[in-house]
Order: structure tokens, then sequence, then C-alpha cells
């Protein structure tokens, strides 16, 4: 049960929640097309962590339900979402790709997403996510010259990548700051523990200490040479 202390910022989430966003997709219906996909990502991470504290049957469906429909049916294979910052409808793809897609905040915040899922159901599909949108989107959304990061990363024939400019020349926009976190959580999440057993989640040349059990593992993979980007 809820601490007091929490109990009173739980009361105060109450009075922020979005009711005709959550309800629904509660009940399983993906309403998406047409709304803001940084908006609605960080309200279901919201969700997911009230569930996290109170175990609250409508918060777990709401934010999974939500996970599953952008992650497999909002998604490009990048692992991004959404056009001019909008998703559209499920499983129509094509008719987005002409255009700036896959804003760079919305994979930050699905990553994050992904993540705290699996730490509580250690199901395949979150973690092929993460691994998909970390690869294929925010490694991609460096430019290595210079560090700056991409507002999105397009996908489309033709598609240019948009690097920030000098924050002076009015650049710094939202994916900036999360870019900067981005880069700095890429051995977030490659591994989890449980009280029996080592959960290896991404394959990336890394090292973990698990002191519980009194284990040392490093890992070396060329998986990305050998492999190529998925």
């Amino acid at each position: 049960m809820p601490t007091p202390a929490i109990n009173v910022w739980l009361a105060l989430s109450d009075k922020f929640e979005h009711h005709s966003i959550v309800e629904p997709l509660a009940e399983g219906k993906d309403i998406l097309a047409g709304k803001h996909g940084n908006t609605l990502v960080p309200k279901m991470i919201g969700e997911l962590m009230r569930y996290v504290y109170t175990g609250n049957e409508i918060d777990g469906k709401a934010a999974t339900y939500f996970w599953d429909r952008v992650a497999l049916h909002h998604s490009f294979t990048t692992g991004g979402h959404g056009r001019n910052e909008y998703f559209g409808r499920p499983d129509k793809l094509n008719a987005m790709i002409e255009g700036r897609t896959c804003e760079t905040c919305n994979v930050y915040n699905m990553i994050k997403m992904s993540r705290t899922l699996f730490s509580l159901q250690p199901e395949i599909r979150y973690a092929d996510f993460h691994e998909r949108a970390l690869f294929n989107h925010i490694l991609g959304s460096i430019d290595p010259t210079d560090g700056w990061t991409c507002y999105m990363v397009p996908v489309g024939q033709g598609a240019e990548r948009e690097y920030e400019p000098n924050m002076l020349d009015g650049g710094f926009t939202c994916c900036v700051g999360s870019g900067m976190e981005s880069h700095a959580l890429h051995g977030y999440g490659l591994y989890y523990e449980s009280p029996d057993k080592l959960w290896v989640n991404i394959y990336a040349p890394s090292t973990a200490k698990w002191d519980s059990e009194g284990v040392n593992l490093a890992m070396d993979t060329d998986f990305r040479k050998a492999n190529g980007r998925r």
C-alpha cells in the first residue's frame, strides 16, 4: 500500500488525470489518430507509474494498451512514430512518410516506458522495441561531428535529418534537451535483475556487476557490425 506521503501525491495526480484519454484506452479503444504524440506519451508514463504504486487496474490497462498500440501499430520500423508530431491512423503508415516524421522526444519517452514495462513483466516485445528504437533512432539522432541532436529522424525517400543548429539561431527545441539525456542513457536497461536471474536485454559492449550474486559480467559483441541496423 502507498505510504501517507505518497497518498498526497496520488491525490494530486487525480486532479490532472485526463479521463477522456485514459478511459477509452483502458477499454481497448485506439483513439490516437490526430492527437499530439509527445503530449500523450508522458501522460501514459504517468498512468504507468500510478499503476506501479497502486496496482490500479484502469491505470495499468490504459498504459499497457497505449504502449501496445503505439509500438506495434503506429510506429515505423525505426521505432519512431507520428508525422508533424501527431499520430495518424493505426497500421496506415504509408501515407505518412511524406513530411516530417518521428520526433525524437517521442522515442525517448517510449523507451522510458518500455524499460518500466519490461521491469514489471519481462516480455520480449518490450526488449525488442527498446533495441529497435535505440539502435535505429536514438543512435542515429546525434551528429558525430559536433554533438547536435535531431528534432526528428524522419523516414521516407529523400528525407533529411533535422540536426539542431546553434541555440542562438533559435534551434534549441525540446528534442535537444531529451537528446542530451538520451545519449547519457545508452547503458540504461541493458541488464535487469530478479532474485534468481540476470536478464540481458540488449547486446552491446558493456559490463555488469550483479552484487547480490557476486557475479561480474563482461560482454563484447559485433552485433551491429555483423547484422546492420534493424
